[in-house]
């Protein structure tokens, strides 16, 4: 999850990365829960983002996250702003 932070950060405008469903809960069980992650956001998502988020994603699915079924979604940072109790913070820094 590390890299994934590290390569969405790079992109500028994912402000955060945060772990959501059994991970967050602390129900996961490796090899057989898939790992939730929802990629906090600075503006709007448009077709390049789109893309460039995609790309992350198919970099990872190739290399550092082979081995692991893994889910990012987008979110604004102003929905987050409300509080979501399946959701811990604290995976970009």
């Amino acid at each position: 999850m590390a890299e994934a932070a590290d390569r969405l950060s790079r992109l500028g405008w994912v402000t955060d990365l945060w772990a959501a469903g059994s991970l967050a809960l602390g129900d996961y069980v490796p090899g057989v829960s898939d790992i939730d992650l929802v990629a906090v956001v600075e503006g709007p998502i448009g077709t390049d983002r789109r893309s460039a988020l995609a790309q992350v994603h198919r970099s990872l699915d190739a290399g550092a996250a082979a081995a692991l079924r893994w889910v990012v979604v987008t979110c604004p940072r102003t929905v987050l702003a409300t509080g979501a109790p399946d959701i811990r913070r604290g995976l970009m820094g």
